[in-house]
């Protein structure tokens, strides 16, 4: 029986002889060769794999980016918040500066006023005192030259040139 069988083998090999040249089949493009069915449907899992895990990145991302903007957000909030606090403390103590600078310039305006009648009251005085000592300086001379010499003017009198006017 083998044997019948090697020679049906043989004969188809005979029958291949006599039939036409077969010509040689186009070569397929690449990506056909390497994507036939199976290997197309796992190629298109594996890129929709891959699209998910990028999504989920992106998501965890924007996810982790909203928090972090949150975050700024009541932070910045907070600085305002307080910042403006600050400012409004600062311009009610400005405003008290400002009336105790007004209160404290017409303090001091008043004291120089008084100062400067006060200087011109005590220059009068120390004229008075000036014109009173010299006074006072002729009476003694005349009272020591028992009256014979007359060298000064007489009280309220003045002296111009080593003369008196009244």
């Amino acid at each position: 029986m083998t044997n019948d069988y090697q020679d049906l083998q043989h004969l188809d090999s005979e029958d291949n002889d006599h039939q036409l040249p077969q010509v040689p089949r186009p070569p397929q493009p690449l990506f056909r060769r390497f994507c036939s069915g199976p290997c197309l449907l796992l190629l298109s899992l594996g890129l929709g794999l891959l699209l998910l895990v990028v999504v989920c990145v992106i998501g965890s991302q924007n996810s982790k980016l909203r928090g972090e903007l949150q975050a700024l957000r009541e932070t910045f909030s907070n600085f305002t918040a307080t910042t403006e606090v600050e400012v409004k403390a600062l311009s009610s103590q400005g405003g008290n500066v400002g009336r105790k600078m007004k209160s404290l310039e017409s303090q001091l305006e008043k004291q120089q006023q008084d100062l400067s009648e006060d200087h011109s009251g005590l220059l009068f005085h120390v004229k008075q005192f000036v014109s009173d000592l010299r006074s006072l300086s002729c009476q003694m001379a005349v009272l020591q030259g028992n009256g014979s010499a007359r060298t000064c003017c007489p009280v309220n009198w003045l002296e111009y040139e080593g003369s008196c006017y009244w």
